[in-house]
């Protein structure tokens, strides 16, 4: 997975560790860059976490939410359909 956030730009090799994380009272998912390296920065909040399936091909995950400062390689998403119930948003298919 990749995150698309505003400081760091593309940030791909992040794999999910924990899928239902309680992060202060809003349902989050964690992952981890893969090598170790920074995931996510300040400012990256309310960018896109994504899969890329193939070139022609994204599929959104989330939107970040934050990180740690003293785990630098982790980075928290809100999951789109937790968006998406939230605010009523419904998909029609085309």
């Amino acid at each position: 997975m990749c995150q698309l956030g505003y400081n760091s730009k593309v940030v791909c090799g992040i794999r999910v560790t924990n899928v239902e994380f309680d992060h202060a009272g809003v349902l989050t998912t964690v992952g981890v860059q893969k090598d170790g390296a920074t995931a996510a920065r300040g400012g990256d909040s309310g960018g896109p976490v994504i899969t890329i399936n193939h070139p022609d091909s994204r599929e959104l995950n989330g939107i970040i939410r934050g990180g740690w400062s003293d785990r630098p390689s982790w980075v928290v998403w809100v999951d789109v359909w937790d968006i998406f119930n939230a605010f009523a948003i419904k998909l029609n298919p085309s």
